[in-house]
Parts: C-alpha cells; structure tokens; sequence
C-alpha cells in the first residue's frame, strides 16, 4: 500500500523534532567531548586507517576514548570489517575470529562498530553482545552505555518506548565504574531522552 504525500506530512507533523531521520547510533554524536584526543579528530577527519585500528584495540588506553574513535567514524561506512581483519591479523586466527578468545573490550568495540556500519540492521551486532553476555558483567559505564545504544536501535523499529527505557537502565544503574564523559553523557542523554514521552504513566486505581 503507497501512502499519500498528505499522509506522510501527517506523520511528520507528529513526530517531535529531533527525531525525523535520527536514530540512537546515528544521532549520539559523543566524540565531540573527546575532541582533545588527537585519534579522535584523526577518525573524523579521515578514513580508517591501521594506527587508529591500534589505538581502538590498545587496552592501555580508556575504553570511552576508544569508543568515541569508533564513534567519530561516523555511520553506514563499513569500518567493522577492517577492524576484523585487524583482529584477525593480530591474534593469529585463520581467516576468522574467534569470539571466545576476544577480550571484552574488544567485543564490545566491534558490536558498536558492527551497529554503526548498518545501523538498518544492528542485530548484526548481537553475535559479539551474545558473547558478552556470557561473562561476568562489567561494572562499566562505558559499556552501559554503548550496549544500550544497539539495543536501543534494535528497538527503534517498533519500540519507542523501550527505546528511552533500555538507555535509561544503562544511565541510572547503580555501582559502574563512571569512565564515560559527563560532557559526553550530555549528548547521548539530549537525544535519548526524547523517547521518554512514548512511556505512558500507568493510571492509579
């Protein structure tokens, strides 16, 4: 069935600004607040390149940092697969990888960038969260963090609601390590919060 032109202006009329066109993975632009990082306006700049495929994989370094490289790439490019091959190279593996030998930084890293690549499709992104999920949780805010923005996209399909609710469980739970930006925060918190108007207040009596 085609819509009308009036429709469709009818639907956008009632969709609050900020969210036409916009999705959690692409409208949470937080490598602003990593600005002072030179990787990160090196990833902004230009392409995906082996040095900054070392930094996003170096442990030494902060996962936020790390993740806001990722995040700086930008969206609908495909960076996952290069990150890969990296990984592939680097571990020794025969052509492909082999998740439970990854360390959780390194899954979490690739399932964003899996997500970002094709956001149309982020449960792409789900055989590295999948993983994740069999290991101790990590008391990380971080890693709240960017693993409710894929699962949030997941939801952006059919679930405004549980858009808002599955980023707010990762913004208020309790007892993380706070390695995310407060600045960095800001941003993801200015987009995500939008949703909250779709979760109706249950009446009383």
């Amino acid at each position: 069935m085609r819509l009308s032109g009036t429709f469709f202006l009818l639907i956008l009329i009632f969709i609050p600004a900020g969210l036409t066109a916009d999705s959690p993975l692409t409208s949470t632009d937080f490598y602003s607040a990593y600005m002072d990082i030179p990787e990160v306006r090196k990833a902004r700049e230009k392409a995906l390149d082996d040095d900054l495929a070392d930094f996003i994989f170096n442990s030494d370094i902060r996962i936020d940092q790390r993740a806001a490289v990722i995040n700086a790439l930008g969206w609908g490019v495909n960076h996952s697969d290069v990150l890969k091959n990296y990984l592939i190279k680097q571990y020794g593996f025969n052509k492909k990888l082999k998740l439970q030998e990854l360390n959780d930084e390194e899954l979490l890293l690739l399932a964003y960038r899996t997500a970002l690549d094709d956001y149309f499709h982020p449960k792409k992104a789900l055989i590295y969260l999948n993983e994740l999920k069999k290991r101790p949780r990590r008391k990380s805010r971080t890693f709240a963090i960017i693993s409710s923005l894929i699962y949030a996209q997941i939801a952006f399909d059919k679930n405004w609601c549980g858009v808002f609710k599955v980023y707010y469980r990762a913004r208020t739970v309790k007892n993380l390590a706070e390695d995310f930006r407060s600045e960095a925060l800001n941003i993801t918190d200015d987009y995500m919060y939008l949703y909250k108007s779709y979760c109706k207040k249950k009446k009383n009596g």
